[in-house]
């Protein structure tokens, strides 16, 4: 009895875990930049509209470059504020930018920031 109530329990926490993996995003921090003294510019690794609600199309668009659609503004605390810094987070919601233009990308508030 004991071990199926322990077998119940971890399968699922693992199945938590699993869920919240799936939720994290993948980015390195590529230049300082955005509407704050924190604020970084990320490259989000694997883009994918269907999984990144807060990239945005971009027209044209093109494999070599920087644009809204791959690209991201967030708060970095001091220890993961480096250009390169590979990291990981969890989307919360799109900030209001201090940026004019339509084709900015977004500044995004997140969660379970870590590096990678």
């Amino acid at each position: 009895m004991l071990f199926l109530f322990l077998s119940i329990v971890l399968t699922g926490i693992l199945s938590c875990e699993k869920d919240n993996a799936s939720l994290s995003v993948k980015g390195k921090a590529v230049q300082k930049g955005g509407c704050y003294s924190d604020t970084y510019i990320v490259e989000i690794k694997d883009p994918d509209f269907s999984r990144h609600s807060f990239l945005k199309p971009a027209a044209p668009a093109c494999d070599d470059c920087y644009n809204c659609s791959n690209i991201v503004i967030i708060h970095l605390p001091p220890s993961l504020a480096k250009v390169g810094n590979k990291i990981r987070f969890e989307y919360i919601d799109t900030e209001l930018s201090c940026s004019a233009s339509t084709a900015a990308p977004n500044h995004i508030n997140v969660k379970k920031l870590s590096a990678r």
